[in-house]
């Protein structure tokens, strides 16, 4: 009798704590922060005010942001739905209305997937909030049809469209995913975790894993695809993996041809316009296909005259080939475009550049193709044709302060053109820069393979340098060098002045064979080796002949000069006393005069008003020079206003050491020069005017017209600045 009342008794326990854990699940599915897959209507933060920033409407739950969604899609008049149902301000598609997330939710992926919310105006303000467990895919997302067009295409986000996104993260568990459920249509795709397109994006993230395996036309990014204005302080961390023959969605569609299509993949946004700054990618970009256009980078596939700041890539980024592909371009941060826009004239403003990076190892492992062009920061830049004449740049620009530490793969194993570099693979200005990542290829018959240590073909490299070992190999047309493949191109100031490189570095390969490992110690076209070490030619015979006959004993030490075709300076190593060149005795020289971080900072200071950074050696990068976080000097005026604003008055000793009238010459004038004891100066030839100063060193002009100029005192009344042809004589 006991065991059975027991028995009993355990048995009630057992039912209560069940239906204890029902109530409880219940409960908390219940318009809870983890989903149950049903929808609950959110309101304002105060129903009696309308909506506002300061009165978003409020989403707390799962379920309220399965409403928005509702409500985002739903074809009814949404101003008379808003009063009916007390949602005061409601506009229609939500454009201009403010709704903010206000707690963490899980939307339970696992269980649900949840369909993307349709295009809507709307200011979501994520609160500093994650949405994880996101799982939204083309089985519950249904695709745009046009029957007029032909078009046939799906977009998957958590937003397909929205006036602008902040302070929102989609967290771990998170997944985007095209499987191709459409059978009929060939598809064109659009696919992200954040959003297909925005106005504004600014503090967004991403742990989402985003997968596209597919036929048509693609557009696939970690975070987003299209950012219209503005894209600042965000990231992907995110894996991202398209797979497939890339074809003509639309032409597939009307006639029924099979043709290659286009595909673009980035890290962080795809096609993001105007202002990009503080982003970062760092989840792996994967790409298997074929196409007849593929663009891939770690932050964004095209930029069109953006201005970057703080942006870098530390994700891989791996290509290869399963068919034939035209054009492949592929860079750590972009596929297609620069850093910098246009610096020239009067008119530009001071653009912080910051910190631009790529420490990405790229890989690319391809078939045939037109033409395959891969950039450690940017593969091709279509908008920067330049010939041999001046200014054909129309002023600098391209990558200007920034650096590549990843190792560049690149090979074919049919008739290809390759083009690839540290820096950027064609069609460049690489200026202030460095490369220390290794570089890479092979070609195969008939092929064509430039490698450069800084640029691929048709660069212009200036002040900048690189260390890592570049090597090519195959069976195709192979060209390498230290610094750039192939010297397609040259740039000048002026007519007269017209290089491939200036002030460009190349550290010698200490692996036997290596790129020019024979050379021993460089200085500009020049460089110096030892008779012990010097290959002897007939000429070489002839003159240790007419030695012996004047009975001088030669010295197998003594250094030579030797000519060499191109811009390559060399230094031995990385050492305390700061890439010293063994073919200088430090006691001649003064300030580290003749060492790679003195020749790189002399141009820096010359070219100032570029916005380059300062270099210094800090014990990174294995003791070569690095950029640093502060500029050189004063930047350009960001106003006409400021621009005229004098520099300070000199004191009474300085005016008297410098006044007076100099002779000048200058690369686009001849004239006398008035530098004036109250701090003005005046160029006779135009009547142009500014102000002086001097700090003991360097004398700086800011002309009224102009861009300012340094000049550096080489003597008494002497002053010169090589950048500018500019001398003043006193």
């Amino acid at each position: 009798m006991k065991s059975f009342l027991s028995c009993c008794f355990c048995n009630f326990i057992i039912i209560i704590a069940v239906i204890f854990t029902l109530f409880i699940d219940n409960t908390f599915a219940a318009d809870g922060r983890k989903w149950d897959g049903k929808k609950y209507p959110f309101k304002l933060l105060n129903p009696a005010k309308p909506n506002s920033e300061i009165n978003p409407f409020i989403i707390d739950t799962a379920g309220k942001l399965a409403y928005f969604g509702e409500l985002a899609k739903a074809n009814l008049d949404m101003v008379a739905f808003g009063k009916k149902n007390g949602l005061t301000g409601l506009n229609h598609a939500f454009v201009k209305n403010y709704v903010k997330l206000t707690a963490d939710l899980d939307m339970n992926g696992s269980k649900f997937e949840f369909p993307s919310i349709r295009s809507n105006g709307s200011f979501f303000d994520g609160g500093g909030h994650v949405i994880s467990n996101l799982n939204i895919s083309d089985r519950t997302t249904p695709p745009n049809i046009s029957s007029d067009t032909g078009d046939a295409e799906i977009e998957l986000a958590l937003f397909q469209s929205a006036g602008s996104i902040k302070n929102l993260t989609i967290g771990k568990g998170s997944k985007i995913t095209y499987y191709g459920v459409e059978k009929k249509l060939t598809l064109k795709v659009y696919a992200a975790a954040l959003a297909i397109e925005a106005d504004e994006i600014e503090n967004c993230h991403s742990e989402a894993s985003v997968t596209v395996k597919g036929k048509g036309d693609s557009f696939v990014s970690g975070l987003a695809v299209r950012c219209r204005f503005a894209l600042a302080n965000s990231s992907n961390k995110g894996t991202i993996l398209f797979e497939g023959d890339v074809i003509d969605s639309r032409l597939k569609n009307r006639k029924g041809r099979i043709e290659p299509g286009n595909l673009q993949v980035s890290g962080v946004c795809t096609q993001p316009a105007k202002n990009i700054s503080g982003c970062y990618n760092s989840g792996s970009v994967t790409v298997r296909a074929s196409g007849e256009e593929i663009c891939v980078g770690g932050i964004s596939s095209i930029l069109v005259n953006n201005e970057c700041s703080n942006v870098y890539n530390t994700g891989a980024i791996s290509i290869s080939a399963s068919g034939n592909i035209r054009f492949l371009k592929v860079g750590g941060l972009f596929g297609v475009g620069m850093s910098s826009p246009r610096l020239t004239g009067i008119n530009q403003k001071f653009v912080e550049t910051g910190q631009i990076y790529n420490s990405g190892n790229i890989t690319v492992n391809a078939k045939t193709a037109e033409q395959i062009i891969v950039g450690g920061l940017g593969g091709n830049n279509e908008n920067a044709r330049f010939a041999s004449s001046t200014f054909a740049f129309g002023g600098v620009y391209g990558f200007i302060n920034t650096y590549n530490t990843g190792n560049i793969s690149v090979s074919a194993t049919g008739k290809a053109e390759i083009y690839t570099g540290g820096i950027a693979g064609n069609n460049a200005m690489i200026i202030n820069s460095y490369n220390t990542g290794n570089v890479s290829g092979s070609s195969a018959k008939d092929g064509i393979l430039y490698a450069g240590g800084l640029g691929g073909t048709d660069v212009y490299v200036q002040n900048s340098y690189n260390t890592g070992a570049v090597t090519v190999k195959g069976a195709g047309t192979n060209q390498a060098g230290g610094i750039m493949g192939n010297a397609g191109v040259r740039w000048g100031e002026t007519d007269k002045t017209l290089y491939a490189v200036l002030n460009g570095f190349w550290l010698k390969q200490a692996k036997s064979g290596g790129i020019n490992s024979n050379v021993k110690y460089a200085k500009g076209s020049y460089y110096y080796i030892k008779k012990s070490d010097k290959k002897k030619n007939a000429v070489d015979n002839a003159l240790d002949f007419m030695s012996m006959l004047d009975k001088k004993k030669a010295d197998p030490d003594e250094m030579e000069e030797e000519s060499f075709y191109g811009t390559v300076y060399s230094f031995d190593s990385p050492s305390s006393n700061i890439m010293i060149r063994t073919d200088d005795d430090p006691k001649k020289r003064k300030d580290m005069e003749g060492s790679l971080l003195s020749n790189l900072n002399k141009m820096a200071k010359e070219k100032s008003t570029r916005h380059y950074r300062k270099w210094i050696i800090d014990g990174t990068n294995g003791g070569y020079p690095v950029l640093s976080k502060e500029y050189f000097a004063i930047p350009v005026d960001k106003t006409a206003e400021e621009r005229l604003k004098p520099l300070p008055k000199p004191d009474a000793a300085t005016a008297k050491k410098i006044a007076g009238v100099y002779y000048g010459e200058h690369r686009h004038w001849t004239s006398q020069v008035g530098l004036y004891a109250d701090g003005t100066v005046k160029l006779a030839k135009t009547g142009e005017t500014g102000t002086w100063s001097f700090d003991g060193k360097n004398l700086v002009i800011k002309w009224k017209r102009y861009d300012p100029e340094t000049l550096e005192e080489k003597g008494p009344g002497i002053f010169s600045c090589p950048a500018y042809k500019f001398i003043l004589r006193k």
